[in-house]
């Protein structure tokens, strides 16, 4: 109905009688109930669910938005698809966890399963719990060395002894240490290093500002700048100038003043300087003019014309004294012979008279600062005394005003910032600042020995372990060390050298070690392998390769497997899981099909069908009971309306004799019409059919079928040639066959049968199961402890009862001394009784009387007590069925026709929780062939094929764990039921508590639950969890490791549940029949009196 309903179609359900229909609307999820419409006999109830209907499918289409209804059903569409690939994650995961419990392993040597498995590694724990790694590897897994492996790693590890802490060293060559000879020298300058920074730290060497490299190169300039100056200092105090003491002391008291004077005095020694170079030059070119050439006025004019080219003079006579110095004029040593050499000389003269004008200033300057003038005759030897005499100025100047004004900033770029103020004039602070650069330059250069040793320790980082410690301890805190004495640092370097040759000898077995080991490491013996390199051997045995280590091995493995595979809180988890998303996948469907529903009466609804269905609802309440006079009239109205309101209404469900008079004649009016009850219908049916373009016919063959008595077989033969001579199944159709024996002729290959009962009590529906069913029926109902009624069959022998025509007067005075008993029974406050007779009508009417003489109305109303044959029951139930036999011992076993086989099925499959039957014949009174007989014989052994029953509900535990999990629950006071048959299954075992609180206790894993039953099992527990099942499981393995843990969970999940520890007094007997005899008129009395 859902699933059509969803997809915008329209559903009839109807069924000859009305009981069937008038609880299903309920069964729909609660959104969609308010479109599914009943019009049964209770017209008043009817017409208000009619009513009702009409304003709620009005108000929600007009509020309906079908944009939001059309993007919800497509994201539930989503949700439902990923709800379904999320449970079958669930389910892979469940399965997967499963089957590692279930599938043999193979442990020393043998195939186990997991719990026997478990059983041996708790007795094996103290022998080979010093096996403490995780292997993942399962058991029988390869083992990753062998016992000649071992046997050498024995023998490897006896051989290292106390040498064993020395397996990871990365160790040097034996010739990578230097030598004693080579590393003394080394230590001495370290010593010597840090001496001077002792020096530093005590004051006695200025401290540099800081060890950067700018900083050590400003210490080197400084040096150099000292040198330099120091060397132009001596220089100065060694020339033999006296005017030179009295000009250095008038320079460093220059006031301002004179600052003048000295720019000029510096400007003509400069002038002297360059005279002075120029001179040089002519004598490197040989140039020889007279000294006294000056003094001759003529001399320039000749000179000027040679230089031209020209002859000297005008005349050749003349100008004696001129011809006198030309004739005297050399260069390089003969007569000028042409222009160039007589510029030479020219140059020279010129030359002359600026030496003369140079030197008169500087002379006159010069003065000024007591400078005495050169005194030689000649002028070029003056000009080069003068010019030597300059170059002392120059240099004293220079160190006076720009050298020496240099030593602070100096000082301050080198040294801390109070050096900046020692006077360089201060013989002893300058001598401080030269020890202190000395100091720091040879500390410097000492560097070279620390640079060594940090070479030494950089080779070292490529090598690991306590000896490359040792020796980096020893270069770190030994060597160099002021305090230590030589001759120990002498014995401790060579002990290292030592111990670094006998280590390296060692190396054979360290690898030996080292390679078992590692394939151990890599098998996951971590700690193992731990242990076998970090704890030495002492003597001769070594207790870490015990002879028996592969059976440890494979103890471990299997500890460690059944650790992973013991997933109990997980799997808890998981069950958890999947509970949740079945139910919220259920959610998820019923409201996928309310909005895709909702919105199919949207698109279904437009006014004109809203008004046409209050039109009709008008109209029906017009014509009343349709015994008026304007009633033809007010349901052609009726009629006319549903021909146009149907639609608006997306399910209905009615009764046969409606459909005609309620919905219009029209082929394929519904989409789906759905007969239930099949079997009772004929063929008065078939105007629904006519309406359906699909249908689902549900029924059961062997229930009560219509029935042709009081027609004539000539009538019924008649009828058929007349109308269904060539009507295809015409034979099925006559009056004494159902809709459902149509059906299964058509569709003959198509049915489908649902074999879960949900109703009764298995032992009440083991009958009908047995005898009509062939055992195919699974009854999934096991009634909760405030349910239950015990035992489920009650055998009621009446005395003195016999047949009367149809009645049987003792049968029914006894069940109406039962009635009054049940009424008046607090602990059966709520049960319904139903009461129904195997033969005629007569006896049912007779015990319908007795009911209302001797019941009270409100105790009939409240326990819906019904009484009639079995068609009246057909789609009932109650949870207490009376049944008469009414046979006496006079009469012969009902026979067995199909009707009274249906009649009998039907009678004794209404009970839920208890069936009464009260006979007056003994159990062997009919053959056991008949009817009769096997109901006789049901209610002496209602399980012919049931295992037989012990008091002893320990003893009905199929397995040593059910056994131990049963007895820590009964010995905390829990009630607990071994082996409890439901819907053709078995429980392991339920836990009862109060007020019907119940959980399902599954114990998996042994020789009862193989791999190959997992997913029976989990089939099982889904179809028991449908039927309201609460399921606990755990698997042995994980029981017998971890018992505690795994009660723990049990009890929390217990008090979960509200199941508290009540005491097993209660626990369902063994039994299931009781067999009493009653005496309602007291029969047996009066035979006693009549024999006194």
């Amino acid at each position: 109905m859902c699933h059509f309903l969803a997809q915008g179609k329209r559903v009839l359900v109807t069924s000859k009688g009305e009981t069937a229909l008038s609880v299903l609307r309920e069964k729909l999820p609660e959104r969609v109930q308010p479109l599914s419409v009943a019009l049964l006999s209770d017209e008043r109830d009817g017409m208000r669910q009619f009513e009702h209907a009409i304003h709620t499918i009005s108000s929600t289409v007009s509020d309906l938005r079908p944009a939001q209804v059309e993007e919800h059903i497509a994201g539930l569409s989503a949700a439902l698809t990923r709800l379904h690939g999320q449970i079958h994650m669930v389910d892979q995961q469940i399965t997967s966890y499963a089957s590692q419990h279930l599938e043999p392993v193979r442990f020393q040597g043998k195939e186990v399963m997991p719990n026997e498995l478990a059983k041996q590694v708790v007795e094996q724990a103290d022998a080979h719990g010093w096996f403490e790694d995780n292997l993942e590897s399962s058991p029988g897994g390869p083992v990753p060395i062998g016992e000649p492996e071992m046997r050498e790693l024995r023998a490897a590890r006896i051989k290292a002894a106390e040498h064993l802490r020395h397996l990871h060293d990365d160790l040097p060559a034996n010739d990578s240490l230097p030598t004693w000879d080579a590393l003394r020298e080394v230590h001495r300058a370290l010593v010597r290093a840090k001496t001077i920074d002792t020096q530093v730290q005590m004051g006695d060497v200025l401290p540099l500002r800081d060890t950067a490299p700018v900083t050590l190169d400003s210490l080197r300039d400084l040096q150099q700048w000292m040198h330099v100056r120091q060397t132009t200092v001596d220089r100065l105090h060694r020339a033999t100038q006296a005017w030179l003491p009295r000009f250095e002391g008038r320079l460093r008291r220059l006031p301002e003043s004179d600052l003048p004077l000295m720019r000029a005095l510096r400007q003509e020694t400069l002038k002297l300087a360059e005279l002075e170079s120029q001179r040089k030059t002519f004598v490197a070119e040989a140039v020889d003019v007279p000294s006294d050439s000056h003094s001759c006025d003529d001399l320039r004019e000749a000179l000027d014309r040679l230089t031209q080219g020209k002859s000297a003079f005008f005349l050749p006579f003349g100008k004696a004294e001129a011809r006198k110095v030309i004739e005297a004029c050399k260069v390089q040593g003969a007569a000028p012979a042409s222009a160039l050499a007589w510029s030479q000389v020219a140059a020279v003269l010129n030359w002359r008279d600026d030496a003369r004008q140079a030197l008169a200033r500087w002379a006159s300057v010069g003065a000024e600062f007591g400078i005495t003038p050169p005194e030689d005759r000649f002028i070029e030897q003056r000009v080069r005394q003068a010019a030597e005499d300059g170059q002392l100025i120059l240099t004293l100047t220079d160190l006076v005003f720009r050298t020496e004004p240099e030593w602070p900033e100096r000082l301050q770029k080198t040294f801390t910032d109070h050096a900046h103020a020692l006077d360089l004039l201060n013989e002893d602070q300058r001598k401080s600042v030269e020890e202190s650069v000395s100091a720091h330059l040879e500390r410097q250069r000492l560097d070279s020995a620390t640079m060594l040793v940090q070479d030494l320790q950089t080779k070292l980082q490529a090598h690991s372990g306590l000896l490359s410690d040792s020796v980096r301890e020893f270069l770190d805190m030994h060597l160099g060390s002021i305090d230590a004495e030589e001759t120990k640092l002498q014995e401790n370097w060579v002990g290292l050298q030592r111990k670094l040759l006998k280590l390296n000898g060692l190396q054979p077995a360290f690898g030996v070690i080292q390679r078992v080991t590692q394939a151990l490491r890599d098998a996951g013996a971590e700690k193992w392998s731990s242990k076998l390199c970090g704890v030495p051997v002492k003597g001769e045995a070594d207790p870490l390769t015990p002879a028996t280590w592969m059976d440890a091995w494979e103890w471990r493995q299997a500890r460690d497997f059944l650790e992973r595979i013991d997933k109990h809180h997980q799997l808890h988890t998981l069950f958890a899981k999947r509970k949740d998303m079945s139910n919220t996948l259920v959610k998820t469907y019923q409201d996928l099909v309310a909005e895709k529903t909702w919105l199919g009466v949207y698109n279904n609804s437009p006014d004109r069908v809203r008004q046409a269905l209050q039109a009709y609802m008008n109209a029906v309440h017009a014509m009343g009971k349709g015994t008026g006079v304007r009633a033809v009239r007010f349901r052609k109205d009726a009629r006319d309306a549903m021909s146009r309101a149907y639609l608006a209404v997306p399910c209905w469900v009615l009764p046969h004799w409606r459909v005609s008079e309620t919905l219009p004649a029209e082929m394929g009016l519904f989409d789906l019409v759905i007969i239930d009850e099949a079997s009772q219908s004929d063929i008065s049916a078939l105007p629904c059919l006519l309406r359906a373009k699909k249908v689902l016919v549900v029924g059961d063959h062997k229930q009560v079928s219509p029935s042709a008595v009081g027609t004539a077989e000539g009538q019924i033969r008649d009828l058929v040639h007349r109308f269904l001579s060539r009507q295809p199944h015409g034979s099925e159709m006559t009056p004494d066959k159902s809709i459902y024996d149509l059906a299964r002729v058509v569709f003959a290959g198509n049915a489908v049968m649902l074999k879960e009962h949900f109703r009764s009590v298995p032992a009440i529906i083991e009958y009908s199961n047995r005898e009509f069913y062939q055992g195919s029926i699974r009854p999934l109902r096991v009634p909760k402890a405030n349910e239950r009624l015990d035992p489920p069959l009650i055998d009621v022998f009446v005395q003195g009862g016999r047949r009367e025509g149809d009645i049987n007067k003792a049968e029914a005075q006894a069940i109406l001394d039962d009635i009054e008993a049940i009424v008046e029974d607090p602990a059966m406050v709520g049960r319904t009784v139903g009461v129904v007779t195997l033969v005629g009508t007569k006896q049912a009417k007779h015990i319908h009387d007795l009911l209302h003489q001797r019941i009270a109305p409100a105790d009939i109303v409240n326990r819906e007590i019904v009484v009639g044959p079995p068609p009246v029951f057909q789609g009932r139930e109650r949870d207490i069925m009376l049944v008469s036999l009414v046979l006496g011992p006079a009469d012969r076993a009902t026979a067995d026709r199909l009707d009274m086989q249906q009649r009998y099925n039907v009678a004794l499959s209404r009970a839920r929780d208890r069936m009464m039957l009260y006979r007056s014949v003994q159990p062997g009174h009919f053959r056991e062939d008949t009817l009769t007989g096997k109901l006789l014989q049901h209610f002496q052994h209602p399980f012919q094929r049931d295992v037989q029953k012990t008091a002893q509900l320990r003893e009905r535990c199929d397995s040593p764990f059910e056994c131990e999990v049963f007895d820590e629950l009964t010995q905390r006071g829990y009630r607990v039921e071994p082996q409890v048959a439901c819907g053709g299954f078995f429980i392991d075992m339920v836990v009862e508590g109060a007020e019907g609180r119940r959980l399902a206790v599954e114990c998996d894993g042994d020789q009862y639950h193989g791999p190959g039953k997992w997913v029976d099992d989990m089939r099982r527990q889904r179809i028991l969890e449908r039927a309201g099942w609460t399921f606990w499981r755990s698997f042995a393995s994980s029981f017998v490791r971890q018992r505690e843990a795994v009660l723990e969970d049990l009890l929390k999940t217990l008090n979960d549940l509200g199941i508290e520890p009540v005491g097993a007094e209660s626990v369902a007997s063994s039994f299931w029949v009781q067999h009493r005899e009653v005496d309602p008129f007291r029969v047996l009395d009066e035979s006693e009196e009549e024999a006194a």
